[in-house]
């Protein structure tokens, strides 16, 4: 296009792999005007299994050398990158204020628009905290504008109120098929009885995965036709696996990795369980929600994520026989969410929030 469009924005996140955040910056990337806005990623880490997509939509890829392990490489890596291209903005996604050289050094390279973008409600490692309140104080000299996924998010990282981008999804997308449901559960060797408790979400202390376990063990003694299917992939993923073998589980737990067709993966559920630690306004609920599946989540979530009646909240303090019991004692129906996620702004949140990132990527070339 004519003057200077269409300007390019550089995405700063860790990996591209099957987190929400990622499919969050996908979704955002999908529905921008990419005539007037171009996505670039910096990752630090080569997990992308998006790479065929994205540079299919015209984006270009950057890899660097991890932090903190090459601080300095890094450093030096991120400074050429910058330096190299004409970026009107930077947009970093972050669960903590512990990267902060994409941020420096866009500052130090004069690119107009700097975004910090909170994606969680707390640290993945609790030692990271003291770095993470002195980060805090240093980002209002370093960012332009904050961006958080829900409250509970901007409060954790920003400590104040800050413009909201809702996690938004294409809900029609992950409604109920019953043909999906049959041919995954084929696919899965599932019986017609088989009661399938199912979890999304990457291999990361913050999900539980330990956890689940324990609550499937308990939901094996009240119904054995119980399967767990885990869908996903993250450094927990070969531990948990050999702990699934130490209990005996083999048989009855299913590992799927990564997949690009959980719209209709989530279809041959039964149930949901996400017991996570802590997560901000996970994108996954929602997808779930709109499949209709009735959901057992812990008390941690961001309040917001629970649009529908099908969304049962547990306390962590519970033990697991107390959620293996509100889980097989439910009558576990689906539900039509659509209207209630329609109403409540999900419906044509996509198309609202990447007009929202639009714009706020425009000013610097107003």
């Amino acid at each position: 296009m004519t003057n200077n469009y269409p300007i390019r924005v550089l995405q700063v996140i860790t990996g591209m792999g099957s987190g929400g955040a990622e499919s969050f910056l996908m979704n955002m990337y999908r529905n921008i005007n990419r005539e007037l806005v171009q996505f670039d990623f910096l990752l630090r880490s080569r997990e992308n299994i998006y790479k065929d997509e994205i540079e299919a939509l015209g984006g270009r890829i950057y890899y660097t050398s991890t932090f903190p392990k090459h601080y300095y490489k890094n450093k030096r890596e991120v400074r050429e990158i910058l330096n190299s291209n004409d970026f009107a903005a930077v947009h970093v996604h972050a669960n903590a204020l512990l990267y902060m050289t994409a941020l420096s050094e866009a500052k130090r390279a004069g690119i107009p628009i700097r975004i910090m973008h909170s994606h969680n409600t707390s640290a993945k490692f609790k030692l990271s905290l003291p770095l993470h309140y002195i980060n805090q104080k240093r980002l209002k000299y370093l960012a332009t504008d904050f961006l958080a996924c829900s409250k509970e998010a901007a409060n954790w990282m920003f400590g104040q109120e800050c413009q909201i981008i809702k996690n938004s999804v294409d809900i029609n997308s992950f409604a109920f098929n019953e043909s999906a449901r049959n041919r995954i559960r084929d696919e899965l060797n599932l019986s017609p009885n088989s009661f399938v408790i199912g979890h999304i979400g990457r291999f990361l202390q913050s999900k539980n995965h330990e956890f689940i376990l324990d609550v499937f063990e308990k939901c094996r003694e009240l119904n054995k036709e119980s399967v767990l299917v885990l869908v996903g992939s993250g450094e927990l993923f070969d531990k948990i696996k050999a702990e699934v073998t130490q209990r005996n589980l083999d048989q009855f737990v299913r590992f799927l990795g990564v997949r690009h067709d959980v719209n209709e993966v989530m279809s041959a559920f039964d149930t949901f369980i996400f017991p996570s630690k802590f997560e901000g306004l996970p994108l996954t609920l929602i997808e779930v929600q709109a499949n209709g599946l009735p959901i057992f989540c812990s008390d941690r979530i961001s309040s917001e994520a629970f649009v529908c009646d099908s969304v049962h909240v547990i306390s962590l303090e519970r033990d697991a026989e107390y959620w293996a019991k509100a889980i097989i004692n439910r009558k576990c129906e689906r539900m039509n969410n659509i209207p209630s996620l329609r109403s409540a702004g999900f419906d044509a949140a996509l198309k609202d929030e990447s007009l929202k990132l639009q714009n706020l990527y425009l000013q610097g070339r107003q």
